[in-house]
Formats: C-alpha cells, structure tokens, sequence
C-alpha cells in the first residue's frame, strides 16, 4: 500500500502552491512525453489532471493543482528531471488499487469538492483518483 497522506499533508492550507500551473504541469508532461513516446492529454478548465499514455493505456498523471504526480516507475525519473519541483509518486499501476489516504488530507488537497461514497480512500488506483476529480 501506497499511503500519500505525508506526500499530500505538505501543501495542506495555509501552504498555497502560487508557481504551480496548469501549464507547468503540461510542460512537465510533454517534456516526459517526448523522451518516452507517450501522447499527452489534458482538457483546460474541465479537467485537475494532465495524462500521460501509451498503446498500452495510461502510465501516468500530473495534478494541475499541485505539483504532485502519480506515474508507471519508468516514468519518475524522466518527469523528475522534467520538473525537479514536482513531487512524483511511483505506483504499480493505473488501474492497481494500491493507494491510501486519510480523507481529511485528501478533502484539503486534491479532492476539495468531496466524492462518490463509493470512493475508500483506504485502498484507491490512480483511475479512481482521476475519474473523482472530474
């Protein structure tokens, strides 16, 4: 298990990311992208999430909230050097429910509008994450 609340408790209020933005954590992705024949998306103003994706499915995703990444292992280092500010997160996989966090950091931080009571914040994959903050 993955437990995010010590990554995701730094940018708890008052501590507001004023130079992290969207277009920081486009670049970031595209820069990834590059190097590692991945397709980026992301819809401005719909969506809190750039993705990263290949034949395969998706290998990662960076918040446009916070400079903060969930991503397959051959992806850290590439988007670290990308965007040394931004913190990345190696997870198993997309659709691996191996992610954990105590719902007060998560209301406080990435999930500000709540989600779905069936969404455990005890045991979650990054698609779960993605498809809540929608």
């Amino acid at each position: 298990m993955i437990d995010l609340d010590d990554v995701l408790s730094r940018w708890l209020p008052p501590r507001p990311v004023a130079d992290w933005t969207a277009d920081r954590a486009v670049a970031a992705a595209e820069a990834a992208a590059a190097a590692n024949r991945l397709s980026v998306r992301y819809e401005p103003g719909d969506e809190e999430w750039v993705l990263l994706s290949d034949l395969s499915g998706h290998a990662g995703m960076i918040s446009v909230l916070l400079p903060f990444a969930l991503t397959a292992e051959r992806l850290a280092a590439p988007l670290r050097r990308a965007a040394p500010a931004l913190t990345v997160v190696a997870i198993n996989g997309f659709w691996t429910a191996d992610l954990r966090v105590s719902a007060n950091v998560l209301r406080a931080s990435l999930l500000r509008h709540g989600w779905a009571e069936d969404f455990d914040t005890e045991a979650f994959c990054a698609n779960d994450l993605y498809v809540e903050s929608v």
